[in-house]
């Protein structure tokens, strides 16, 4: 009983840990979301001035 216990305890925190990469990376897309439109307001703006520095 113990192993078995032992076992889905390790199965919960993997689970748990998939969960929680799973956050972290849709946490992350939306920082890159963030930046891609901060990047194409700065590319607009330099646009008017005439300098386009894009990368």
């Amino acid at each position: 009983i113990d192993r078995h216990y032992r076992l889905h305890i390790n199965n919960f925190v993997q689970g748990n840990r998939h969960i929680h990469n799973n956050l972290k990376y849709s946490l992350s897309q939306v920082e890159v979301k963030k930046d891609d439109e901060s990047h194409c307001l700065s590319t607009q703006s330099n646009q008017s001035t005439g300098k386009n520095d894009n990368h």
